[in-house]
């Protein structure tokens, strides 16, 4: 098989076969489209996981947002419902008291917005890890293939693309509810200050509630590393945690990609023997 690529290190390079040159070259392409087309299942069984993995990531997104919106509209509809008393009927005791329980409740329902929107943010930076070692992957596959001049290379771009596609489409959604959850406490904090600075009320020298801090959010680079298969990434409401997906479907993929190139591997040294 003069004229051919070496052997992979670790595998002593077959001899020169004269008598059945032609079928082992017949051999070599059959085991060249056998790679190709187990090549592109794994490649179809990769883009179906991804898309799972997207679909439930945004599903759990929107189940926080939907709940965030029904404690806002409370939130407002509680504020709606305070009676607007004249100044002259109140005294100075009754406004401080009120004012004091109005601001602490604030701090603590500040608190809370801030933090589930601290780990949206996690969760987001999460999923853009997670495509990113998604692509890292299908790259290495890609490049397996090629140095072993796969027969369908564009199958594997068309693979990338809708990858790629699926990622643009997913951080875009995230972007755009963060953008109206962002607007939505912007509103908030609005009728708060109007609610405070209304005429009906004067504002004591009343010390700040403090708020609660929010959680702070590890480097986005070390978020693959740190996120166990089953623990949750984030603790949102009660009854919502969420739970970043397990990479065990992608490493089952690779060490099948890997046992089935030995196969072939080993098939064509024997062909070549």
């Amino acid at each position: 098989m003069t004229g051919t690529v070496g052997a992979p290190p670790g595998l002593s390079s077959p001899g020169p076969s004269p008598s059945n040159g032609a079928n082992a070259e017949m051999d070599a392409r059959q085991i060249s489209a056998k790679i190709a087309q187990q090549v592109q299942t794994l490649l179809q069984q990769a883009r179906v996981s991804s898309e799972q993995k997207v679909t439930a990531e945004l599903k759990l997104l929107h189940n926080v947002m939907q709940e965030m919106d029904l404690r806002l509209d409370t939130l407002n509809k509680q504020l709606d419902e305070v009676p607007q008393a004249s100044k002259e009927s109140l005294e100075q005791a009754a406004v401080v008291a009120a004012l004091a329980k109005v601001e602490q409740q604030w701090g603590k329902e500040l608190g809370k917005l801030k933090g589930e929107l601290q780990q949206t943010i996690f969760a987001h930076n999460h999923n853009a890890d997670l495509m990113k070692h998604q692509k890292e992957t299908l790259d290495r596959i890609r490049q397996e293939i090629d140095s072993r001049s796969a027969p369908h290379p564009e199958k594997v771009k068309a693979a990338q693309a809708q990858v790629a596609t699926l990622e643009h489409v997913a951080e875009g959604m995230q972007k755009k509810k963060l953008d109206l959850l962002l607007q939505r406490v912007s509103a908030l904090e609005a009728k708060l200050t109007s609610f405070w600075t209304g005429p009906g009320y004067a504002t004591p020298a009343v010390p700040p509630a403090p708020a609660t801090p929010p959680p702070a959010a590890p480097p986005a680079a070390a978020v693959p590393s740190a996120a166990p298969s089953a623990a949750p990434v984030r603790s949102g409401p009660p009854g919502l945690d969420v739970y970043a997906p397990a990479n065990e479907g992608e490493d089952e993929d690779e060490d099948e990609l890997q046992a089935v190139i030995g196969k072939a591997l080993a098939a064509a040294t024997r062909v070549g023997n």
